[in-house]
């Protein structure tokens, strides 16, 4: 993943990693050109986040790998890894 080039994300009024975690299923279906100037400034400012928005992008690379056929974005089992790694479930203390 490239953070866009062409941003001038300085300007860009920032966002928190609350505010940015609901955007990576659509960040993650886009082009990283089309890419608001917040979450530019975001992933330029938070290694966690950008790290885990790669890593996601590296699993729908190799998941679609796996199969002789490309998965389509909205094959049910990139949705069901991708929310597994997003939002994994807590365990339950009992």
């Amino acid at each position: 993943m490239k953070i866009a080039d062409n941003f001038d994300a300085a300007g860009a009024a920032a966002i928190d990693c609350i505010d940015f975690l609901p955007l990576v299923d659509d960040l993650l279906e886009i082009d990283d050109e089309g890419w608001d100037a917040q979450v530019v400034r975001h992933l330029e400012e938070c290694p966690p986040c950008r790290i885990f928005l790669e890593q996601l992008q590296d699993l729908r690379r190799m998941l679609r790998a796996q199969d002789d056929e490309a998965l389509a974005l909205s094959d049910p089992r990139i949705r069901t890894l991708l929310t597994q790694a997003c939002f994994p479930r807590k365990e339950d203390p009992s």
